[in-house]
């Protein structure tokens, strides 16, 4: 009986130790378990075999993605001339959105009872930007003066600091990840492609003004300076999340200036559908920032402007819904998504 007794009190010591020490070494996310799982994450169930999380993620949303384009393209080809004047890919947005959604619910299923955790919230919203950012720098643009620029200098130079910072910070720090196996290549896959589309946009600029050279200067450097009093400690590693924080104010400022494009002479030049997207993509990050407010509050605040950096980070996010649905309402006039084969067949066929 005594042998018994001390069996058992081993078997909870080891396992209070296992569970204290999960939680310092093992979550990586934003997230950190308050557990220690049992069993390893399953695997994702498919046609050809079972799959890792993000693997399978990874091969979902690039089905997604062919099959959006895919349809575009059949359907541009086929359209009538005049059907093309009116916004396009309101279909492709809708599509994304909620395949993609449907997709990172598909992947986390077997796992939801072993984590309890909405993390893939942060890769389905750098999804739904690559996707907003290939309507805006690679689609085709229905645009009556070609000239003006598919977006401002300002905000390609903001964007590509901030996913640049982001991108080599996620490669080798991980405290803001995703808990589940998303955060192990794909996001940081996703945020690349991104990265990728706003040099290769900005190559393509023929004409920059002054003034936005200026002032993403201006604002690159605003921007700087507030990441270094307000900022987190997830990654534990006071450059990496000086970075991480720069790289969040970097993009808010940027959306700003493309608001501002907007609604100056940008209004025809820039793909209205991108707004869309971009507003989906904020929504699900401050959501899940929202619900990590415990999480991501600093244990040891240096001063007061850092203390509320959890709280930055998620109106920050907020911020960055409201100007996208704000850029939204003003540019997109029409948005009327349709079944694959109304888009493929414009024409109803005569007996």
């Amino acid at each position: 009986m005594g042998a018994v007794q001390v069996t058992e009190l081993d078997e909870a010591h080891t396992l209070a130790l296992q569970s204290t020490l999960f939680s310092f070494t093992v979550g990586f996310g934003s997230v950190t378990p308050k557990f220690m799982p049992k069993t390893l994450p399953k695997p994702v169930l498919t046609t050809v075999g079972p799959l890792d999380e993000g693997v399978a993620f990874g091969l979902l949303v690039a089905f997604v993605f062919v099959f959006v384009v895919g349809v575009e393209y059949i359907r541009t080809r086929r359209v009538k001339a005049e059907a093309l004047s009116k916004e396009q890919y309101a279909n492709a947005a809708v599509w994304g959105v909620m395949l993609t959604l449907a997709a990172g619910g598909y992947v986390v299923a077997p796992n939801v009872a072993l984590r309890h955790d909405i993390s893939i919230l942060l890769t389905c919203g750098a999804s739904f930007q690559m996707l907003a950012f290939g309507l805006l720098w690679v689609a085709p643009r229905r645009c009556n003066d070609v000239s003006l620029p598919r977006a401002p200098a300002d905000f390609a130079v903001l964007m590509a600091l901030a996913l640049s910072m982001r991108v080599i910070v996620e490669l080798k720090w991980s405290g803001y990840l995703p808990v589940d196996r998303t955060g192990d290549g794909v996001i940081q896959l996703f945020e690349f492609i991104t990265m990728v589309m706003v040099f290769d946009g900005m190559r393509k600029l023929e004409r920059v003004e002054r003034g936005e050279i200026q002032r993403a200067l201006l604002l690159a450097c605003a921007s700087v300076f507030l990441g270094q009093f307000c900022f987190g400690d997830l990654d534990v590693d006071t450059i990496a999340d000086k970075a991480f924080a720069i790289s969040i104010y970097c993009e808010l400022l940027g959306w700003c200036c493309m608001c501002r494009y907007i609604f100056g002479r940008g209004r025809e030049a820039v793909n209205g559908m991108v707004f869309p997207l971009t507003f989906v993509q904020a929504i699900c990050r401050s959501y899940f920032w929202y619900t990590a407010i415990p999480e991501t509050k600093v244990r040891e605040p240096m001063h007061w402007m850092q203390k509320e950096f959890n709280w930055v980070l998620f109106f920050s996010h907020v911020l960055m819904g409201l100007v996208a649905f704000v850029m939204s309402t003003y540019t997109v006039r029409e948005i009327k998504p349709a079944l694959p084969q109304d888009l493929l067949t414009p024409e109803p066929f005569v007996v």
